[in-house]
């Protein structure tokens, strides 16, 4: 079995998270309790920032507040592996990129639209594992761990 790299661990991390409608969210207030939520993140792109839309008085955001530390759990479309997406999350409330991600079925939730009532998260993965029989990222012991791949200095590295 020829040994994974990095860029094969975030290619099947990329389809993985871009073919699920729906993925878990994980937020601490620091040393209190995990809080994970389902979550439908705007499509991703190469770079697999995450972002969300969230109301600014939702106990996601005060979580964050405490600790900015996030982690998103994507499962494949097929049920055969997942991938989990873990960095720092930053609060963004600007207009026009508000406006720019804004889902019209939002409406039920925030009446005032984009420019009243919401805000987003944009979370930008340092760490990325990624399990998947089905495509044969399953390092030994087989099954056993996860493939990990860290960022250091803008480029994935296979983590030990």
């Amino acid at each position: 079995m020829t040994a994974l790299t990095a860029d094969q661990v975030l290619a099947q991390a990329r389809v993985i998270v871009q073919d699920a409608p729906l993925g878990w969210l994980m937020t601490s207030a620091g040393s209190g309790p995990i809080h994970a939520r389902v979550m439908q993140p705007f499509p991703v792109g190469d770079d697999l920032t995450l972002w969300y839309g969230t109301s600014p008085s939702s106990r996601k955001i005060a979580d964050l507040a405490q600790s900015s530390l996030a982690t998103a759990g994507f499962q494949s479309s097929d049920g055969a592996g997942y991938a989990s997406l873990t960095g720092g999350v930053m609060t963004i409330d600007d207009l026009d990129t508000r406006r720019r991600l804004w889902r019209r079925e939002w409406t039920a939730y925030f009446p005032g639209g984009p420019d009243d009532g919401y805000v987003l998260l944009r979370l930008e993965p340092r760490r990325i594992e990624v399990l998947d029989f089905a495509h044969a990222i399953a390092p030994p012991p087989f099954g056993a761990v996860a493939a990990a791949i860290e960022r250091r200095d803008d480029t994935w590295h296979l983590a030990p």
